[in-house]
């Protein structure tokens, strides 16, 4: 066999020959660089220049999920927000976290934030730690979707944190109120992959179950000619449920999403389709003590309309213009964006002023403070 002969190069002025030497050596010298950190990785010997700024020297807190396992119901657990618990309204606590999944009611521990799903099983749960000398034992009480759990032990918790808005709760000592939020499992979104919502694929969604005034809203849609992807289910996060990476997809791709009422005026659609850079319409809340949206202040950038007919024309006249639908896209993921770091610095400031209190009363010195 012959051996194979290297191709002719092309002629080449002088000048574009150094350009190519100039961009070969440096493609080279990024080769290098990158391989040689590769190497030091795999080696062990990689050290950064500013070490990661861990909170080992705070005291940690304790979540503790009483009888809750933190998978979502649709994977056999009891809860679809515990990684927006863990990694998204506790992310500014800068102390470390302990999980503790599926606790038993016999596990009290100082420093806890205990999460109860719709009421504890021993409501005198809190008080028995007061008065075994426990402290700093928070509450996150979760799933009163109608208001109708029993709420006296909130008496005897050194602080607590419910999600679903009730006005009236809120005028009781120590008790704050922090948004739903994003599904487990849905994940987060990344702005700077997103697609602008005139480049998307579908008109606009909705994917849940038809509960309360669902059925006339998806009537409503069905009857115009907006072309949107529905995918109901008949009962709330039934087995054959959509996936959540298809659903998060589906946000991905849709210009609007439909986020109407369930059992409650708050649900996790509201959020995760500006999560994902979808616009929610929203159906304007008749209840003034219920009415969450006023936790988003009077600027909110969210569509809200007086019945879902309204909705129709609302969508259409954004359709027929990109440079507004785009513009509003934006303005609400920038909402998003900073209202999330709003419920970060709240739930952090609420859980680490227990903690000052407690270190006070306990004869404790300061903890030092967070890096930042």
């Amino acid at each position: 066999a012959r051996a194979a002969r290297p191709l002719p190069l092309p002629a080449m002025s002088p000048r574009l020959l150094l350009i190519l030497a100039a961009t070969l050596a440096a493609a080279e010298d990024t080769y290098q660089d990158d391989t040689s950190l590769v190497d030091q990785c795999r080696n062990g010997g990689y050290v950064m220049r500013e070490p990661l700024a861990m909170p080992a020297h705070r005291r940690p807190l304790n979540l503790i999920f009483q009888n809750i396992n933190i998978l979502p119901p649709q994977f056999g657990g009891t809860i679809m927000e515990f990684q927006w618990i863990r990694d998204t309204l506790l992310q500014k606590l800068k102390r470390p976290i302990r999980v503790y999944s599926h606790a038993p009611n016999s596990l009290v521990m100082n420093d806890s934030l205990v999460v109860v799903l719709f009421e504890p099983q021993d409501p005198d749960y809190f008080k028995k730690a007061r008065a075994a000398g426990y402290s700093n034992v928070g509450v996150f009480h979760m799933g009163d979707e109608f208001m109708g759990k029993q709420i006296g032990y909130y008496k005897d918790a050194d602080y607590v944190i419910r999600n679903y808005f009730n006005e009236q709760y809120l005028a009781l000592p120590n008790v704050h109120y922090l948004n739903l939020g994003i599904k487990s499992g849905v994940g987060a979104g990344v702005k700077e992959t997103m697609l602008p919502s005139s480049q998307r694929s579908l008109n606009c969604n909705f994917m849940g179950s038809i509960r309360a005034n669902r059925a006339e809203m998806v009537g409503v849609i069905r009857n115009s000619d907006l072309d949107c992807f529905i995918s109901a289910d008949k009962t709330f996060e039934s087995p054959d449920s959509m996936h959540p990476i298809f659903y998060r997809n589906t946000l991905l791709d849709s210009k609007f999403t439909f986020a109407p009422w369930g059992e409650n005026y708050e649900s996790l659609r509201f959020y995760e389709s500006m999560e994902f850079g979808s616009i929610p319409i929203f159906m304007r809340i008749p209840d003034h003590n219920m009415d969450f949206i006023r936790s988003l202040g009077r600027n909110h950038p969210i569509p809200t309309v007086g019945n879902w007919t309204e909705a129709v024309p609302l969508i259409k006249r954004l359709l027929a213009d990109p440079e507004e639908l785009d513009l509003l896209q934006r303005r609400v993921l920038t909402f998003w964006t900073c209202f999330k770091d709003h419920l970060q610095t709240k739930a952090a400031r609420i859980i680490n002023r227990a903690f000052a209190r407690t270190a006070a009363l306990r004869g404790e010195a300061p903890e030092a403070s967070p890096a930042a």
